[in-house]
């Protein structure tokens, strides 16, 4: 959540 981009290289507000 303190990164923009997840490892999938998706936003961050996909997970949560």
């Amino acid at each position: 959540m303190s990164d923009p981009i997840s490892p999938n290289g998706l936003m961050d507000t996909e997970k949560d």
